[in-house]
């Protein structure tokens, strides 16, 4: 079988270097990424930070994220989200991931139990 990716010279790991440009990105059968391109993707992106969990304070609640990155919302608690950067914007869905930027504040209101909130950073 030939070589999917173009070796870099004085890598280490498994990272082989840059897949070629007619090595197949996702298998034809599962839709999963392939391992030359698996690889390729780690090593640029680098080990990702640790996700936390936000603590949620009474409705509606805010995060101001200090960095960029990504916040989920999961639970069915939550009955309004909005996210302010220099206007306010209420993008529809009130669980799922909502991506941030440094200075982006996510509002979240609900009534009864608290949604749970966990910030990916990026």
């Amino acid at each position: 079988m030939a070589s999917q990716s173009y070796l870099t010279p004085g890598t280490t790991g498994d990272f082989t270097g840059i897949p070629k440009p007619e090595a197949p990105i996702a298998k034809k059968d599962s839709g999963a990424v392939e391992q030359a391109w698996w690889r390729f993707f780690n090593a640029i992106a680098g080990v990702p930070q640790t996700e936390s969990a936000v603590v949620v304070g009474t409705s509606p609640t805010f995060y101001k994220a200090s960095q960029r990155g990504q916040m989920l919302i999961t639970g069915n608690a939550a009955s309004a989200v909005t996210i302010t950067r220099k206007n306010t914007y209420t993008p529809g869905p009130v669980s799922g991931y909502f991506p941030m930027s440094p200075g982006d504040i996510l509002t979240v209101t609900y009534g009864g139990g608290a949604p749970t909130l966990t910030f990916f950073p990026s």
